[in-house]
């Protein structure tokens, strides 16, 4: 079993989560992760810092941790700049680095009418996560991306290379249903133990 923390990043002060993971680290702990919020999730005056640059300084300060996003939203970042961002963080952390992409839900309007992006049905924001991952897949093996129906065609290269591991994250039945045909693992959260074994082994059945 390997465990993870999730880094405190609704703050100003980039020390907090710098030193939990810095206890985590010295704890015995595998890994940290940080969400990708532009606030805080119901509390819209909040702080949030930017989890790839915390990350970043987590992964300088900590060499033996794995460091990820759990999850960036494919309806916020770019593929091409995500495509970068999760090279970069993997380069920088000596090829420890997890991309946990996600569909955003209900809870995340309110971020996307803030800032100005598009903010799509449930079955669309699935249908681009998905590709979202199929894209970076290929950016990362150092191969072209065709374009798709929501991405489109993208040649690369990324320089530094970066190869960090695509995880999918999400509690619907059609987010599993990718997890399983795209993610190298899947992400839940917000379930107690029956529902997180149930939607495991969902995941593992339809893989």
């Amino acid at each position: 079993m390997k465990l993870g923390l999730s880094l405190p990043v609704f703050t100003e002060d980039v020390r907090r989560p710098l030193a939990a993971a810095e206890r985590a680290a010295a704890a015995g702990y595998d890994g940290v992760f940080a969400p990708d919020h532009l606030f805080p999730p119901g509390r819209s005056s909040g702080p949030t810092l930017e989890p790839f640059g915390v990350l970043s300084a987590v992964a300088a300060e900590q060499r033996h941790l794995c460091v990820g996003t759990l999850v960036t939203r494919a309806s916020i970042r770019p593929v091409g700049l995500l495509a970068k961002l999760g090279a970069a963080l993997d380069h920088l952390a000596g090829g420890r680095a997890i991309l946990g992409v996600g569909a955003g839900d209900s809870a995340s309007k309110a971020e996307h009418e803030a800032f100005g992006f598009a903010f799509r049905s449930a079955g669309e924001r699935v249908a681009v996560m998905e590709e979202t991952v199929a894209a970076l897949r290929e950016l990362f093996a150092g191969r072209p991306w065709a374009g798709g129906a929501h991405v489109p065609a993208m040649a690369g290269p990324l320089l530094p290379p970066g190869n960090p591991e695509l995880w999918i994250g999400g509690r619907s039945d059609a987010v599993l249903a990718a997890a399983a045909r795209r993610g190298d693992a899947w992400n839940g959260w917000a379930m107690d133990a029956d529902a997180f074994l149930a939607a495991s082994a969902t995941v593992r059945r339809l893989s």
